[in-house]
């Protein structure tokens, strides 16, 4: 998600106090694929996002998809859950 936002330059304009930054879903997410990998159990996920960016002046709107891996963790090492 953070190199989803980099890549349009939303935290420059963000951090610069410039515009306000409103992400919201923009759909239902996408299960792309799931397995095991290196003896772990994991999701990948599509998760489309429109992306507001307002100014006093001006307001911009950004569809775009964000990409997370969702990795199973041992009960033992978390036991308190998500």
């Amino acid at each position: 998600f953070e190199r989803t936002l980099e890549r349009i330059d939303v935290v420059n304009m963000m951090q610069s106090g410039r515009f306000v930054v409103t992400p919201e879903l923009a759909g239902e997410p996408k299960l792309v694929s799931s397995g095991v990998d290196a003896a772990i159990y994991q999701w990948r996920v599509a998760v489309p996002l429109k992306i507001t960016l307002q100014s006093a002046d001006r307001s911009l709107e950004r569809v775009m998809i964000a990409h997370a891996r969702i990795i199973r963790q041992s009960i033992d090492a978390f036991p308190e859950g998500i």
